[in-house]
């Protein structure tokens, strides 16, 4: 069957999406717990069942956000994988990529600027999701990624380009 509609405003990007060729640095580990694409991941010092050592997680406290040996980066948007659920691209103990360097786009949940400090969810509530970037601590819930920067402005909920150096 052929499509025979289509939109004529694709959307700019998706979360996770790799910006551009340019320089960067990725890496790949194991999942704890279903991961959206898009969103920061942590280094876990849980092994898998199997043994498995190279592990990631959602942030879940703000050393896992500040201490460079434990932010791992960002999950990388895979066309070629099969969403886990609406909200997770990575099932549990599926391969993670992840973004270490570069530029990538990331939904936002309130409104952020051209240059601005990226803060990284550890602590939810509610429709709050581990790993969801902002423009602010939000109380203490969130802590900043010192090695990134948003390089463009986005409202509440649309997407900004993040440059990990």
């Amino acid at each position: 069957m052929s499509q025979t509609a289509y939109s004529a405003d694709q959307g700019l990007a998706l979360p996770g999406m790799v910006a551009d060729g340019g320089p960067s640095q990725t890496v790949s580990a194991i999942a704890s717990g279903a991961l959206a694409a898009g969103n920061g991941v942590s280094f876990s010092a849980a092994s898998s069942a199997a043994g498995v050592t190279d592990i990631c997680k959602a942030p879940a406290a703000g050393t896992d956000v500040t201490n460079a040996a434990k932010f791992l980066g960002i999950a990388i948007y895979n066309a070629g994988r099969e969403p886990h659920t609406s909200a997770a691209e990575y099932a549990d103990e599926s391969v993670v990529s992840i973004l270490r360097k570069g530029r990538i786009w990331v939904e936002v949940e309130d409104a952020v600027a051209v240059g601005g400090g990226v803060f990284c969810r550890h602590v939810a509530a509610g429709a709050e999701v581990l790993g969801a970037f902002r423009s602010d601590a939000d109380g203490s819930d969130a802590s900043q990624v010192a090695h990134a920067v948003f390089l463009t402005a986005a409202s509440a909920s649309g997407l900004a380009l993040v440059e990990l150096a």
